[in-house]
């Protein structure tokens, strides 16, 4: 069982992989198609954070427009908390080959295979009901 957040996001992604590869008539999944995965490495306390931070910024914009009247200083600060919640959603993903040395990537694939099969199995039996 996946332990980390981005353990997790790399078997949803795995998972997503599949499901496009079997929607392409069954084309083989290689080593490099995993590892050239994008996952979002930010965690979701610092992506609640990001944009708890770039919402207060934005706040912070518009009371110094509506204080100050000063459009270049308020427009500023605005881009500032905008670009903030922006990277909160960006999530700063990264490949799974960069990522190589923090995850064990043949734990990691078996792990995908099984939940993967999982799916598959409780989709067939819902269907057979």
């Amino acid at each position: 069982m996946a332990k980390t957040y981005l353990e997790r996001r790399i078997v949803k992604s795995g998972i997503e992989l599949c499901e496009d590869r079997i929607r392409m008539k069954g084309t083989t999944i290689s080593a490099d198609d995993l590892r050239g995965m994008t996952v979002r490495t930010l965690s979701p306390a610092g992506q609640v954070v990001y944009s708890v931070i770039g919402v207060v910024i934005v706040g912070l914009a518009l009371w110094i427009h509506s204080e100050i009247t000063n459009m270049a200083l308020s427009v500023m600060v605005l881009l500032m908390g905008f670009s903030n919640f922006l990277y909160a959603i960006h999530g700063r993903p990264k490949t799974v080959a960069v990522l190589g040395d923090s995850v064990d990537l043949m734990d990691l694939t078996a792990e995908i295979v099984n939940e993967f099969v999982k799916q598959a199995d409780s989709r067939i039996e819902s269907k057979e009901r």
